[in-house]
């Protein structure tokens, strides 16, 4: 037990071990069960106390953006995929940054990452013997993007379809089972109004050479929101049933 502490060593090991685990919030109330008290900062402090043991230079590692400030401000995080632990955080998400970093460490042999290109330069000029990966993650995200931007597209045209007397009857019934008041029909109109003019005003601004990030920053709008209007070919109607 160190000289002054109150708590031996024993009960701090059993503290950073469960902080560890799930967290120092979530470990202040488990630990409640066993009757055993720790605010939320004491296991903080017991986590940063810990001295983190260096096994040398990576083999693979995962690249990826992490943000400082949501949609405008982004840095990098360099992750060991054989110890499932991070490496290093950097403070931006450029390939210069990133060479940088990979020329300093020797030996790495395969790094994951996403699609960005910027990063892919990076790894190129920082680790030219390293095998480049796309991650299954970003791979699963990107077929979703284009899934739901090839379905946004041709939505028009599937409403245009003919459909036998049967589903007519079922989709009539449907409709009637949940037949809208006039005030929500006048409330839905002028949401759909409101969407139209937003749409139309982030169209003007890409054909004006605006990216997502600068048209999300300058409207005050949400990234998602911007990136679904700027990628659409046209205005992308509520999917009915």
């Amino acid at each position: 037990m160190p000289t002054h502490a109150r708590r031996t060593s024993r009960l701090t090991e059993l503290l950073r071990r469960v902080a560890f685990e799930v967290s120092a919030q979530a470990a202040h109330r488990l630990l409640k069960h066993f009757q055993i008290v720790a605010s939320g900062d004491t296991l903080l402090r017991v986590i940063r106390q810990t001295t983190l043991v260096w096994s040398g230079c990576p083999r693979i590692i995962g690249v990826d953006d992490w943000a400082l400030k949501k949609g405008r401000r982004y840095g990098t995080v360099l992750v060991d995929l054989e110890q499932h632990r991070p490496v290093d955080l950097l403070l931006e998400r450029t390939s210069a940054v990133v060479a940088e970093w990979l020329q300093q460490h020797e030996g790495i042999e395969i790094v994951t990452r996403d699609r960005s290109t910027e990063y892919a330069t990076g790894i190129t000029t920082g680790a030219p013997q390293a095998m480049q990966v796309a991650d299954r993650w970003h791979l699963l995200l990107n077929l979703r993007q284009m899934l739901d931007r090839f379905l946004s597209a041709i939505y028009p045209r599937l409403r245009q379809l003919s459909f036998s007397p049967e589903q007519v009857t079922l989709l009539s019934q449907q409709r009637n089972a949940f037949r809208r008041t006039q005030s929500e029909q006048i409330a839905a109109q002028t949401s759909r109004d409101k969407r139209i003019a937003q749409y139309e005003q982030i169209q003007h601004l890409r054909q004006a050479g605006y990216n997502i990030s600068q048209i999300a920053a300058l409207l005050g709008h949400q990234w998602e929101t911007v990136r679904k209007y700027f990628e659409a070919t046209s205005f992308p109607e509520h999917k009915g049933r």
